[in-house]
């Protein structure tokens, strides 16, 4: 497993997530509003080449973020690490499901 150490652990943003309820039932809009566009924000910074590659925008993205928001949950609970977290997302833009999203 290729670990992205160039992603540096947003820190601040975990200690937001950790201290409000998120739900796994939000819609894409209401995930999007709370969490999605923040996280997504800071984690295109590093990612966008990787993923508009691949032919995906950053809606594209963010909707793979919304997919994998169990894991972002885990990972805000402490239930996770930030190294699997991204080799997750990093993941995300091979799989079939995802690539729905481009």
């Amino acid at each position: 497993m290729t670990v992205r150490e160039d992603i540096p652990e947003p820190k601040d943003l975990k200690k937001y997530l950790s201290g409000n309820e998120i739900s796994l039932k939000c819609s894409f809009d209401e995930c999007k509003e709370f969490f999605l566009s923040e996280l997504g924000d800071y984690l295109w910074e590093y990612f966008k080449s990787d993923f508009v590659s691949s032919g995906y925008n950053f809606e594209g993205f963010l909707k793979v973020l919304y997919v994998k928001r169990r894991s972002i949950i885990s990972w805000a609970e402490e239930k996770k690490e930030w190294p699997e977290l991204v080799e997750e997302i990093d993941k995300g833009k091979e799989s079939c499901l995802f690539k729905l999203f481009k």
